[in-house]
């Protein structure tokens, strides 16, 4: 008995998942659902989310004697700033010195 996979997808991806069918059918699902994602293209990483150059540079000690413009700078549109300077800073205080 096979299935299609719209079936596939709401069998497996529901949260409150209940074969309705036996597990015979569940693992028939999965198998239609393993075979479209090993025909699916290869995952090329976007460059929105790669690490920038001075951000890998930081150091314990320059992250210690950085200001609260140089923060706001370095951080612009990144979720560090919730941690504000004060809490990265004492997040850093807890490393090894370098």
């Amino acid at each position: 008995m096979e299935c299609d996979i719209s079936e596939a997808d709401r069998l497996i991806d529901t949260h409150l998942f209940r074969p309705p069918h036996g597990i015979i059918r569940w693992r028939q699902a999965k198998a239609i659902k393993s075979r479209y994602n090993r025909m699916a293209d290869p995952v090329r990483p976007l460059p929105e989310f790669e690490s920038r150059p001075e951000l890998l540079e930081l150091t314990r000690d320059n992250l210690l004697s950085m200001d609260q413009q140089r923060f706001s700078a370095l951080f612009r549109n990144s979720a560090i700033k919730r941690a504000k300077l004060a809490g990265l800073q004492r997040n850093a205080l807890s490393l090894e010195p370098d």
